[in-house]
């Protein structure tokens, strides 16, 4: 597993006072906002062998499969405690892996653990990362986890943690889910922390119509754009970024696999008679 480290200086001018007379010494205070993440990456190959009796000339289900992961790790986001957003992060990333103690401990498990693929009656073996497998009759399979930060200021972070598999199918599959961490709070937010009680609809109504400008119809014309308006019934996960509030939807989930993801941004001010006092706060 390779570990990279990244280091930021998040600076804020507080002031900067020019006085209106030559001669006077302008003067300006930064405010420094350390933050630090490592970068820890890992992936491991290998090799299965079909062991389960088979017909004379039958072919065996032969394969290489890949697991990898990457994350960037928060160490240090100004003076705020990370024990909630650093759990919150295997928890969901490694989610079957969530018991080992400490993110490098979780992350070798995961790297070792060929049960994801759901095979049974192969035998695996692990190769090197830079073995070269050269046999069209050799299944492929992969599953990638990723965990990064979306946007980030002094006051909240948010994360987009992603799972992407190909175990030989039509098409590999990626899905995303986030979370956004209240610095000045210490605590991963809720949709309960975001919005106001019994706003699910008034919610959707506004996803709906921002989705139609998004695809320049109406939403009365949603359907006809390719959106499943009839699994379109309540708002997606919601994290904050950057004075808006972003709805995220998985390929399937409101559409078509061709239409992928959905990502509908709502601006604060639109909604903010739906936002808690909390996100508000958080979003001005």
């Amino acid at each position: 597993m390779m570990i990279m480290k990244k280091h930021y200086l998040y600076m804020a001018a507080a002031a900067a006072l020019l006085t209106g007379c030559a001669g006077r010494n302008r003067t300006s205070d930064i405010d420094n906002f350390e933050v630090d993440f490592l970068i820890k990456t890992g992936m491991r190959q290998f090799t299965y062998t079909d062991t389960t009796p088979t017909l004379p000339d039958e072919p065996r289900m032969n394969g290489r499969a890949l697991i990898s992961a990457s994350i960037e790790w928060p160490e240090k986001i100004g003076s705020s405690s990370l024990r909630a957003l650093q759990d919150s992060l295997i928890n969901i990333t490694f989610a079957d892996h969530a018991g080992a103690r400490g993110i490098d401990k979780v992350m070798m498990n995961y790297l070792a653990d060929t049960s994801v693929f759901g095979l049974e009656g192969v035998e695996w073996a692990s190769v090197a990362n830079d073995s070269v497998i050269d046999d069209d009759h050799w299944r492929q399979m992969m599953i990638d986890k990723t965990a990064r930060p979306v946007y980030y200021n002094t006051r909240y972070i948010s994360y987009r943690i992603t799972e992407s598999t190909d175990f030989g199918g039509a098409h590999g599959m990626t899905t995303a889910t986030y979370l956004t961490y209240n610095l000045d709070e210490g605590k991963v937010m809720t949709a309960a922390d975001m919005f106001v009680s019994g706003s699910d609809e008034a919610l959707t109504q506004v996803i709906k119509e921002q989705l139609a400008a998004d695809l320049h119809t109406t939403v009365a014309g949603l359907d006809d754009a390719g959106v499943f308006t009839d699994q379109l019934t309540g708002p997606g996960v919601a994290y904050l970024d950057d004075g808006s509030v972003v709805f995220h939807y998985d390929p399937y989930a409101i559409g078509p696999y061709s239409m992928g993801a959905v990502d509908v941004r709502i601006w604060a001010g639109e909604i903010e008679h739906l936002l808690t006092p909390e996100a508000r706060s958080l979003l001005d």
